[in-house]
């Protein structure tokens, strides 16, 4: 009688223990799913943020680039001054040089014979044409500095919206990998971590994380070999295990 009692009491006991245990397991693979799901979260906003931060390398030097041209187009500005300066020269030259044809014109015309007449004004003709010619020239390389700055000036600022945008987006990510890995630090296995953490922080995060979900497997593995063990002693005192207890 004695015997059964104490057999009856060790069932319960055991059935009691492979309770606990099958509640732990389903713990454990839960916190194992979930560790999971969060160690390829990161790895996934680590790789996002490497490709947007060399994004960002290149846009700040193709705005690096657009600057200096920037700089280069101050110069040109200064030739542009200068030209219409010179511009502004030479347009007062034909006028002078029209005022002074008429006035010759006038005086060849009270001095010369018709031929004479006809010659002189051929020739001041061809001075005015010339310096027509001149006047044209720099207007044409004035407009085509003009054009070239502009184009230049409307790269830049393209650029630097780009970058801009760039850099808030590379922000935004940053501040949710940070947050992420907050979260990792103040899990329920882990301490409390304050201040920003760095990348090699965050590798060694990783680190520790694929530690753990080994120590999980391990754990798990023995808690099954533990569960075996026990449906093996209820057996053995004439206790029923089902198919599915026994294959586990």
């Amino acid at each position: 009688m004695e015997r059964r009692r104490d057999a009856l009491n060790t069932k319960i006991c055991i059935q009691d223990l492979i309770k606990r245990q099958d509640e732990e397991i389903s713990v454990l693979k839960t916190d194992y799913k979930r560790t999971r799901e969060e160690l390829e979260g990161l790895k996934a906003q680590q790789a996002s943020a490497s490709a947007l931060k060399q994004e960002l390398e290149d846009a700040r030097a193709q705005l690096e680039i657009a600057n200096q041209k920037t700089t280069n187009n101050e110069q040109l500005e200064h030739q542009i001054t200068h030209l219409r300066n010179i511009n502004q020269q030479w347009v007062a030259e034909v006028e002078k040089y029209k005022q002074w044809a008429q006035q010759w014109q006038s005086f060849q015309v009270s001095q010369m014979p018709n031929g004479g007449i006809d010659a002189g004004l051929q020739q001041l003709q061809a001075q005015i044409t010339e310096l027509e010619q001149q006047l044209g020239y720099g207007w044409q390389a004035y407009e085509a500095q003009s054009q070239q700055i502009q184009q230049q000036i409307t790269s830049t600022q393209g650029w630097k919206q780009r970058t801009e945008e760039l850099e808030q987006a590379y922000n935004q990510l940053r501040a949710e990998m940070e947050q992420l890995k907050t979260n990792f630090a103040n899990g329920p296995h882990n301490p409390v971590v304050n201040g920003h953490t760095t990348d090699a922080k965050t590798e060694d995060e990783l680190r520790r994380i694929k530690d753990e979900q080994e120590d999980l497997l391990v754990l798990l593995a023995d808690q099954h070999n533990k569960l075996s063990s026990y449906r093996k002693r209820l057996k053995a005192l004439g206790q029923v295990v089902s198919e599915d207890e026994d294959e586990e």
